[in-house]
């Protein structure tokens, strides 16, 4: 696990392991907008990741169940029946993960604030409000597969996590 967490600065340029990817900016910000951008990528396996700005960010499985997010600083993942809220506890010789899982009325409230995201960009994406500004793209339908994508996250009750995420030991 690495020490130190950083933005990433260029998700289209970075972001190779989504091989679809599409920056989408405001044509005119509206003064609620939240956030200036919206990273959306696709990974080989189905997974998309949305990043609104750098935080939050949200990894769902291809059948639109939340995997991962990073929200306000700290990092969840799918526990399957909730959400593990990860943070990382430093001193000068080690970092511990510490994991605390997310009770029923954090994790309801966790949904809500998520959907309201998904829906604010589907609205904005459907309106012509946001546009791609920058892409890659192996696959062109993927555009018109976004609002496809969006609209699986929000049709999600509470059944919107996905399996328990493994933790991967680096």
């Amino acid at each position: 696990m690495a020490r130190i967490e950083e933005d990433k600065e260029d998700l289209i340029a970075d972001g190779v392991a989504m091989i679809n990817r599409a920056e989408y900016s405001w044509q005119k910000k509206p003064a609620t907008a939240a956030w200036d951008t919206v990273t959306v990528g696709y990974r080989a396996d189905g997974s998309c990741s949305l990043y609104f700005n750098q935080d939050p960010f949200y990894q769902v499985d291809g059948a639109g169940r939340l995997r991962r997010a990073f929200v306000d600083g700290f990092l969840f993942r799918s526990d399957g029946a909730t959400l593990n809220r990860l943070h990382r506890q430093r001193t000068a010789e080690q970092t511990t993960l510490l994991r605390e899982d997310l009770t029923e009325r954090e994790l309801t409230e966790f949904q809500m604030v998520m959907k309201q995201h998904v829906r604010d960009f589907l609205d904005a994406v459907k309106a012509e409000s946001m546009q791609i500004q920058r892409c890659v793209f192996q696959n062109p339908e993927t555009p018109h597969q976004l609002p496809n994508t969006l609209t699986l996250i929000l049709s999600h009750g509470a059944d919107f996590l996905s399996p328990r995420v493994a933790h991967q030991n680096r």
